[in-house]
């Protein structure tokens, strides 16, 4: 497995690519970079803890400075409180109808949550493919585990992809690069031993968020002396274990 280097990005999150993720980050990376012409349709899936969010925010917030498209990330939830919200400006659904590039999250938790939601979301989709905008959707369910019916073929010529969660190893390196990340600037910070990064990695639990704030508090908020190992007795017992 190797880290690219295109995908450190997002100041918060470590982004790793792997086999089982690679193609559909690349394809993202790429479309926010280049100049290639519209419409771009993609659609991702991914179980919670892959990396979908995380690749959007970094996208939305550090796009290539040399790329003159303009990108916003939206998530669905917006859409349900927009159409619910005689208060919501007009700009949100002008700019839903013509940013250049659009990164829209938590897909699958729109459908069957609100209709009106749903239209606004079809009605999106098509006039961004009329305008030949580029729009990106993830989802943690696959289109075919989805009842999108209402959408009326609007995803047939998207292109889709499906993310696989980090193997064990992905997380060892996405535990490590946490790790240095909340040291690159102290490096007398606690710091955990190679046996309670595998733990914490592919014992502790399966979501990577309890994953992540585990590794935060052992280097930032448990009070350790500078220059402590934490060992995994240590690190059991502060968790419970």
């Amino acid at each position: 497995m190797a880290i690219a280097d295109a995908l450190e990005l997002n100041p918060v999150d470590a982004l790793l690519v792997f086999d089982g993720n690679r193609e559909a980050f690349e394809r993202v990376i790429g479309i926010t970079q280049a100049e290639e012409e519209g419409p771009i349709q993609v659609f991702i899936s991914g179980p919670s803890g892959s990396g979908k969010t995380a690749l959007l925010t970094a996208r939305s917030s550090q796009k290539d400075l040399l790329s003159r498209k303009h990108v916003d990330c939206y998530h669905t939830g917006e859409f349900v409180i927009a159409v619910n919200n005689e208060n919501i400006p007009d700009s949100f659904f002008e700019n839903l109808g013509t940013v250049d590039i659009l990164l829209l999250d938590g897909f699958s938790e729109l459908i069957g949550a609100d209709k009106q939601a749903e239209l606004l979301a079809k009605l999106m989709i098509a006039e961004r493919k009329r305008q030949k905008l580029t729009t990106i959707i993830v989802s943690q369910k696959p289109l075919d585990e989805l009842d999108i019916s209402s959408f009326d073929g609007a995803f047939d010529d998207f292109e889709i992809y499906a993310i696989e969660p980090l193997d064990a190893p992905a997380r060892v390196e996405y535990v490590k690069k946490i790790q240095d990340m909340l040291r690159e600037k102290d490096d007398t910070l606690p710091k955990l031993d190679d046996e309670t990064v595998r733990y914490l990695a592919n014992d502790f639990s399966e979501n990577l968020k309890d994953v992540r704030t585990a590794v935060r508090y052992f280097i930032n908020g448990a009070g350790y002396e500078p220059g402590t190992i934490v060992d995994l007795t240590t690190a059991k017992q502060a968790l419970g274990r």
